[in-house]
Parts: structure tokens; sequence; C-alpha cells
């Protein structure tokens, strides 16, 4: 057992080192962008200094690392669409979100909308004539409105109809230039002009220029327009030269210097939940207090040089903080001071090109040439990996210190993270060091155990001076129990440092060593549970202390030795266990039994290997697997993956620990991830379904086609979405059509199809579901009727009753007709069937028995055949047992029989066979049987007879029928007989084979001893 866990651990932690790849499962964390080519230089109306912004970029990037707070020891994940899931360009401008909850991708070729899973394209054929999406902004009715560099239009239905001003068309601008104002109407910055459009009738709109009203002396005081924005009271905001303007019931009030707004081209604008207007240009950012305090200045400390911007994005997270891009990198506003994320976190910083929160508060980053990403778990998973400072990914073990820093045991030393910083604990028995156990010990002591053989360690923090404690194989695991006494697990069992030990050094605990032989057997994991019960697993099965005793409960339902490897204990008393026994286990313990049971694990874990488990102190149980995470919250599973934000899949031994704010740290085989909020991170999705569209054959379906379809044999297909976007991947729609069959099913991809409806009024029912959590979407019903086909009609069923009454009619007349003319013959045929029926009958009774006869019956003694006799033997005895009666069984034979064959030929040993069974078969009484058994061999069974009356007539019988003498070709033949008995009385338990057994061994010694004589077994006399 030692060689096989010290090779399984080096085999995981050497295939971890030469593993590589920085990508999986379409999560991509981004460790380079000097490479980056963005294909925005090359699009039409592009300003050219975008292909040389490279010196720029690096200027403004210098001043940000030494001017603003940055944080740049986090790893945040971040899932990039892409070509693979339908966006098939990669340079995006704006995007935003419907109240469906699609959300809208403007690019530099189309516009986008995206379910989730995939991106469906909208172009030529939907009426977009310019590709360069410049704005987006989605009205009450759910509908886009799209803003190109020469067009506006707005997206009715499936498709783009342009709106225009004189049959003019309307120019949107790059930036933000189109609004939404209470009321559903629609603002649009044309050019340098501010439109307002109106619905003017069903799916219609007028828009006329907002500010015509003012007097072009007030007009030209506020300057050229180049952005806008409106706020929750419908005030109206614009960038107006190099002021802010505020449309409030027809006025303008003008934001400029005198009122704290400084001289800048202002192109972005928001307003967050206190009711604040932030308002930034490309290197500053104000906030106009809601509250009447006026305007602060919120500038990031950045390079002055000015250029011009394409993309200044704004946006309020879930806890309403701000975020917006800059030249390099995302910043956001935590209410004192920027925050700066770039790509050293995994964020495309230099490739930002809008932001969006949607309503779930997930983060959305468009960027110029990366596609669209996906802030995974924001903001409350973080990740650490070799781009943060890690010196190796592989970590193993946590430690909370005392000064609000984390220590990491890593496979190549200990390291620790302190103000988002990781450095170096580096004493030289530390340096490469594989730190497999972390614990608190006395006076600022730290244990620390190894897994190279070095042991284990005690660190004194303050002088950072090391030695050995004890030196061990392997140290699995460190455990400092509540009563102050730490407990090492290890590969040669178990150690402890007790409150009673006076040298200061770890132990072996002698108690365990007894339960396990006076052996190493290697302690993989311990825990403390209730009372100060502490557990400890063994390869030869867990061990327990309870009150200073230790014990080796049996586990129940578990292989013996159970191979579990992870122990969890719960404040209930049960532990949870994992390892190499497959799944997850609950064991309770009872006295001196540990009784296990199975616990199912979620389906996408479901052949996971666990290698960790946690048990926190909200309750909930941390498993980690090979997989991902799964977390069971009391009943409820919650599921931690690559695809929602963990850095890496494949957790470490035991690399789950609670920090003391009640965060996770789990240690992964490519660095380390924090989950910062539990509770907010597993919150439930916002789940919601929708039918994106409805198709019979190649048709796309209106509302007004639902009221009747003609019936088709075409299929009628539904396109589903799932549009809630955490933890998207493991959600699924159920589906069931009322009217058809009314039980729930799970869609298997985002469309389901319906063949040949029959007519009927139906409702198609869809609803999300969340398998972990168990919640599920409102449900989204469609509800349709399919006209019957023409030949199911009520007229044409009416007339086809009426015709079908005549043709009976008359055929009935026409059989009556007939009836008469033949039924004398009919009667005739009858009779004459049935005389050849009956006959047909008795030919076939006849040969039946004939059969019969056959199968049973030896062909040249006409006695019962083997098969036969055997049958009838078997009934017997079981009859003989039902009525407690003996049963008598003698095997016959015709002594030197081959001697008559050779003497007088074998047509003549024919004839004796003939004559021997016709006499035997004249001799027996009625109830007895009598068959061929074999060659010169008889068998006789003699049911129902007292064994001193079968000796009787046994004698009888041998008497007589070696009394007479067998003509054979007028030659007398004298035959004698040898008889082997066997008896079965009530209180045998023989079967036939054995009682056959005994009358042939009575046979062999009536053979033996002289032949042409009886012999019984010892039955008769009472054995």
């Amino acid at each position: 057992m030692p060689s096989r866990m010290t090779t399984e651990l080096h085999i995981r932690r050497r295939v971890m080192e030469h593993f590589s790849c920085r990508c999986s499962a379409g999560v991509v964390h981004l460790w380079a962008f000097s490479s980056m080519k963005t294909p925005l230089h090359a699009s039409p109306g592009i300003p050219s200094n975008r292909r040389n912004a490279l010196g720029l970029v690096l200027i403004a990037y210098t001043w940000l690392l030494l001017l603003v707070p940055h944080i740049q020891s986090q790893q945040f994940p971040v899932r990039f669409y892409a070509n693979e899931t339908g966006l098939a360009n990669l340079a995006i401008t704006a995007v935003t979100q419907d109240p469906k909850g699609y959300l809208w991708i403007g690019t530099e070729n189309g516009v986008y909308r995206f379910d989730g899973s995939h991106f469906q394209r909208f172009g030529t054929e939907d009426g977009l004539r310019q590709f360069y999406v410049s704005s987006l902004q989605a009205d009450d009715d759910g509908n886009i409105w799209v803003g190109t560099t020469g067009h506006l239009f707005r997206l009715s239905g499936q498709y783009l109809v342009e709106l225009k001003d004189a049959n003019q068309p309307l120019s949107i601008w790059q930036g933000q230039n189109l609004g939404k104002l209470p009321g559903g109407r629609i603002l649009a910055m044309v050019k340098r002009e501010p439109y307002l459009f109106q619905k003017s009738g069903k799916d219609q709109w007028t828009g006329k220029p907002l500010l015509a009203t003012i007097a072009a002396a007030e007009r030209s005081s506020i300057g050229g327009l180049h952005s806008l924005f409106a706020d929750r009271k419908g005030n109206i905001w614009m960038g107006c030269g190099k002021a802010v303007c505020q449309w409030s019931a027809g006025n303008i009030t003008v934001w400029s210097a005198s009122r704290g707004v400084p001289e800048d081209t202002w192109k972005s604008m928001l307003q967050d939940r206190h009711g604040s207007i932030w308002i930034r240009s490309a290197y500053r950012t104000v906030e106009i207090s809601a509250a009447g305090g006026g305007a602060v200045d919120r500038s990031p400390s950045t390079p002055s040089e000015e250029r011009e911007h394409l993309f200044l994005s704004l946006a309020e997270d879930a806890n309403g903080r701000i975020l917006q891009s800059s030249d390099t990198s995302l910043l956001r506003w935590d209410g004192q001071q920027w925050q700066i994320f770039n790509r050293n976190n995994g964020i495309p910083g230099e490739a930002l090109s809008s932001l969006f929160v949607d309503r779930e508060g997930n983060v959305w980053m468009g960027t110029g040439g990366l596609g669209l990403g996906q802030w995974l778990g924001y903001p409350y998973l973080e990740n650490w990996t070799f781009a943060q400072g890690l010196k190796n990914e592989i970590v193993w073990s946590f430690l909370s210190d005392r000064h609000a820093g984390m220590y990491l045991g890593t496979d190549s030393g200990l390291q620790r993270l302190h103000d988002n910083t990781i450095s170096d604990v580096d004493p030289h028995e530390l340096g490469k060091a594989e730190i497999a156990g972390l614990a608190d010990g006395d006076a600022g002591n730290l244990w620390v155990g190894t897994m190279g053989g070095t042991g284990i360690l005690r660190l004194d923090e303050a002088r950072g001076k090391i030695t050995q404690a004890t030196k061990t194989a392997l140290v699995f695991h460190i455990l400092h129990d509540t009563t102050g006494q730490t407990w090492f697990t290890t590969m040669q069992g178990l150690y402890a440092l007790r409150s009673s030990n006076t040298t200061g050094m770890p132990e072996p605990v002698i108690e365990t060593r007894h339960l396990l032989g006076d052996r190493d057997v290697p302690t993989p994991n311990a825990c403390e549970g209730p009372s100060h019960t502490i557990w400890v697993l063994s390869d030869l099965g867990p061990l327990r202390m309870h009150d200073g005793a230790w014990d080796k409960p049996e586990v129940k339902n578990a292989s013996n030795p159970p191979r579990f490897s992870q122990i969890a204990c719960s404040p209930d008393g049960t532990l949870w266990l994992g390892g190499e026994t497959p799944g997850l286990w609950q064991a309770s313990p009872a006295n001196s039994i540990l009784t296990a049971n199975r616990i199912s694990m979620p389906d996408d874990l479901r052949d996971a290997h666990i290698i960790a488990l946690l048990m926190d102190r909200r309750g909930w149980l941390w498993v980690g697997t090979d997989m991902g995470v799964a977390v069971l919250d009391h009943g409820h599973w919650s599921l931690l993956r690559q695809d929602n934000g963990l850095v890496w899949p494949d957790v470490s031994q035991a690399g789950l620990y609670e920090d003391r704010d009640g965060s996770v740290w789990i240690g992964t085989s490519k660095g380390v991830s924090h989950v910062v909020a539990p509770a907010s991170l597993f919150q439930p999705a916002m789940l919601s379904a929708e039918v994106v569209a409805i198709e019979r054959g190649e048709k796309t379906l209106s509302a007004n086609d639902l009221i009747a379809l003609p019936w088709s044999k075409s299929p009628l297909t539904f396109y589903l979405a799932a549009l809630s976007y955490k933890d998207h991947a493991h959600q699924r729609l159920l589906y069931r059509l009322i009217g058809f069959d009314e039980t729930w099913q799970t869609a298997e991809g985002e469309k389901v199809q319906f063949t040949a409806l029959p007519g009927g009024s139906y409702s198609f029912e869809l609803k999300a579901e969340d398998p972990f959590t168990n919640k599920s979407s409102p449900v989204t019903t469609v509800s349709f009727t399919v006209r019957p086909p023409w030949w199911r009609r009520l007229d044409v069923q009416i007339a086809e009753i009426i015709a079908l009454l005549l043709l009976i009619a008359g055929i009935i007349r026409l059989w009556l007709h007939r009836l008469l003319i033949q039924r004398r013959k009919l009667e005739n045929m009858v009779a004459e069937r049935t005389y050849a029926l009956e006959e047909e009958k008795r030919l076939l009774t006849q040969a039946k028995l004939s059969l019969q006869q056959m199968a049973t019956t030896d062909s040249l003694t006409k006695l019962r055949n083997r098969h036969a006799i055997l049958e009838i033997l078997d009934l017997e005895i079981s009859q003989a047992r039902s009525k407690q009666q003996d049963l008598v069984v003698v095997l016959i034979d015709i002594d030197h029989f081959k001697q008559i064959n050779d003497t007088y030929g074998h047509l003549a040993g024919d004839e004796v066979l003939r004559s021997v069974a016709q006499t035997l078969d004249g001799l027996v009484r009625s109830s007895d049987h009598l068959g061929r058994y074999g060659g010169e061999e008889f068998l006789l069974v003699m049911p129902g007879i007292p064994i001193d009356m079968a000796q009787g007539r046994l004698d009888d019988l041998h008497r007589q029928i070696t009394s007479s003498v067998v003509l054979v070709d007028d030659k007398a033949v004298h035959v004698t007989m040898s008889f082997g008995a066997a008896a079965l009385r009530p209180f045998h338990s023989f079967d036939s084979k054995e009682l056959l057994h005994q009358a042939d061994t009575a046979l062999y010694l009536a053979k033996e001893t002289g032949r042409n004589r009886i012999v019984w077994t010892s039955y008769p006399s009472g054995d």
C-alpha cells in the first residue's frame, strides 16, 4: 500500500508539472497581448491613429502601474465566445440586453443575438444595409435599435426596418448615441443632432429633432453635440462641446468648469443606483452627485496626452461599483479609489471596446478582436497562477496567518500571499520542498509537512528559522484540533504533538500503531468531530479517539478494508468519506460500528475521483474532484468548474481550506482559486426560457400563423433558449406539448420537432431548470391550433357517412340475394367439410398416439425405453415420499448374454431379449413398471410394496424366469438372470441417481458372486 500511494502522488505531480496548456473548455487565460492585432485599423471610418497606438498604450500602462493601485496578484477567469459559437466577427463595438434576456452584440460586420450558447447574425438578408454597427439600444417592446455610421434600423420581428427623416438616412456615429426615455421613447444622436422617436402606430415610429424649438442663439452657445444619455427621471444628458448639457423639461443646464466639470470631450455617461451621473472622456471621469453636491473629479491618474478614443465604456456592477475601460486596463471604482485589472489578471485591457452588466450581474466585455468575454464568477471568484507570482502552480495546502495573509504550500516550496502580493517563504530547507500540510504551532511557530522525505518541519515565522521536527517519508495532512493538540497524518502512520508533550516534537501515536498491527500503515487524513472526537483514516480502515481512548470501528456497507483517503467531520457527528473507493459516502457512527451509505453526486461528477473534502462553518460540504468542485448545501448541489470560473478542474489532494472570513481556497494542479463569498457565488441563476422562433418546414411562423395552422406533414420546429448566463452550461430545457403528450421531456439541443400533428388545439410549454439547485424558470407557453386535413372536415365526414350508408344498404341487398342462392350449396359444403375435418382429427389422434408410443417404447422388446422408465422412476420417488411408502428398484441382467450372441448369433440374442421381456412383463404386478434399461438390462420399479413382500415377489419372479426355456431355431436355450435390488424407505433422502447406483452396486455383487441370484443392498434390514 505505501508504494501504491507514493506512486499515485508522484505520477499526478509530475504530469501536472509537464502539462503547460493555458486554455481549456473555452475558458481562455490571456497571458500576453504583445502580439495581438486588432482588426479596427482596417475598417472604414476608423481614425488612423489606432494604427500607431502601441507606443501610447505602453506609456499609459507605465503611468498606471506607477500611479494607480494595481490588483496584479489575482487571475480572474474570463470566458471568450468567438467563431466556434457563431460570432463570425470578433471586433465588437456595442453590447446591450433586451427585456427577454437576449444579449445583442454590435460588431464591425453585422449585429448578433446571443442566447448563451449560439450567436445569430443579422445581415443583408435581414435588412441591414451597412455592417459596421456603431450603437445598440433595446426598446420597451423588446426590439433592438441598431445604429450604423450611415443608417438607423429597428428590428421588427426578424427583420431590420430602416428609419429615415424626409426619406434621408440617419447616420449614427460611433459612441453613446442611442438611448431610451420613459414611456418607450427612443433617443438617437444623428451626426450632431439629437432626435426623439415615438410610436405613431402599430410598429410605426416617427422622429423629430429634439432641440428644434430652442432659439438659435441658445443652440449655438452649447457647442457641437456628440453623445447622449437619458436618466431615470427623463433628463437628457449630452456631451456638448467641451462641457456636458442637461436637458430637462425643455430647459438646458450646462455643466462646465464653473460647476466642477473640466473642459473635455465627454463621450460616455451613466447613472448609478444612487442617482449620481458619471461622465467620462478619454482620461477623465467625473461624478455629478444626485444629492446636490455638485461634480466631483474621480479621474484615475493617467497620462494627460489626448487622442481620439472610439470606445469609452462605463458600467455599474451588481454591487454598485463603477467599471470603465482605459488604454490598457479595466478600472473599477470601489468608493475610495480605482482598482486596475489588465492582462496580468486575465483581463484583455488593451482590447476592451465595451463593458456591459446584464440583469443577473454578469460582466461582459466586448473586445476589438478577441470576441465577447464573460467575467466568470464576478466578483466572488479570483485565481492565482504563474502570472501572479506562484513559482509552482501545484498548490497542496493553505494556512491563514496572523496578519491577514495566506500561506500557500506548493510543489516547489512555501509562499505567502499578503496585500495581493505573493512572496517566497524561503529558508533553505523549504526552497524546493513539496508542502503537503500546514498548521499553526505555539509561540509563533508554523508546522510544515512535506512530501519529499524531509518530514515535519517547524518554522519560526518571526525569525524565518526552520528546524526539522520529525523525519518521515511523506506527510499528507496536519490537523490542529480545538484542544491545542496537533496531529500529523503520514505515510508511516499517525504522529502527534499532544498538550502533555514536553519535548515539543511530534511523536508516533503508539495506540494507533497497536490497532494497526504494530507496523507502518499510511494514514492519509484526519478531522475533528463533535466532543473533540478525532477521526483518522488509515489504509486498514478508520481510527477514532474519544475521551482519550482509541478504537478501530468496523465499517459496514463499504469495501473491506475501505479505501478512503479523504474525510470531513460534520457537526452532527457523521463523517463524509471519499478516495479510492468510488463515490461519496456518509458514515454514521454507533458504538463500534460505522454504517456507510453512498451519496448521489451530480451527474456531471458521477464518475469523478474524490480528492478533497471540506465541511465549512455554514454546514456546506465541499467535494474536490479531478473534474471540479461540488458543494452540497443542505441537500442542494452547486458546481464549480472551469466553465464557471475555477482556475483548473483537477483539485489537489486535501486542497480545500476555509479562511477565517468564511471564504474558501481551492488548490489545483494549475493554480489557486479563492471563493470570496460562497453564498453569493452560488446564488441560483435567474432562470429564463424563451421560444426563439417557430418554423414549419423552412417557413418561419408569426403569431398570426399560429391561430390556425393548416395540417401538414412538414415538421413543426421550436427553437429554444435558456436566457440565464450564470452557470449557463449546467442548465437544461424541459418541454411538453399539451394536447399531444403532457410529460415533461428534456430538450436535446436547441430545438424540438413535431411531425404531422393531427388537427386540434395545443400548448407548447417550456421551462429552464438547474438540476443542481432544483430551481425552474416560469413556464413559457405558446398556444396554437392545427386545422384538420380536408378529409377530416365535418362536411366531408358527413358526406362520407351518407355515401357509406348507401353503399352498405346496396351491399346488404345484394348479399341477401346471393345468400338465398348459395345457401344450399354452402350447407352441402359445410357437411362435406365437417366429415373431412372429423376424419382428419381421427387420423391425427392415431398418429399422435403412435408417435407417443414410439417415443416411449423400446422397438425390440416393446417395453418402455430407458427415457420413459427413468421418468416413471422420478415420478414414483416423488409419490413414495409424499405418501410415506416404500419403493423397490431392481436392475435385471441376463447372464452370459454375450455368450448367447456369440453362440447363436445376434438374431438369436434379439429373440432371447424379446422372450425374456414378454415373460417378465407377464409376471410383474399391474402396478409395477418394467422397462429396458440398456442392452440386456431391464429396470423394474415396484412402488408401494413392503420390503419383505418385495423379497418374496422377486424370489418367485427369479425362479419362474430362470426355469423357463427359450426356443431359438428349434434349440432350447436355458437363460439365467441376476437381480440387483435397492429399496427407498420413507426416511431415506436418495434421489433417482443414488437409488440406481445402489441397485447397480447390488447387481455387480450378484455378478461377482456367481450370477443367477438376487442381491439386495442393506436396506431390507431397515438400515
